[in-house]
């Protein structure tokens, strides 16, 4: 029996679980946490996504994941921030 070895792109699955930690983060820490999480969340999704394009890496849907939770929390952040100074 022959087992077929799949990479994940390094930074797919991190990217998932800070995305995650960030909206956490912004609804029960701080919104500027959560924020500078969704950033490094999103950055690190977009480059998984580059590796699984280039380098034929699995972890597509993760890195996406990654990208979409990140671009969330930064802009629930910006819409908090702005909310509570009106």
């Amino acid at each position: 029996m022959r087992m077929q070895i799949t990479t994940r792109a390094p930074l797919a699955l991190p990217s998932l679980v800070v995305g995650i930690v960030a909206i956490l983060l912004l609804f029960t820490f701080s919104a500027l946490f959560g924020m500078l999480a969704g950033i490094g969340a999103a950055m690190m999704g977009g480059i998984a996504w580059s590796d699984t394009r280039s380098h034929g890496y699995q972890g597509h849907g993760f890195a996406v994941a990654g990208i979409i939770l990140g671009a969330c929390a930064v802009a629930l952040g910006i819409l908090g921030m702005v909310a509570i100074n009106l």
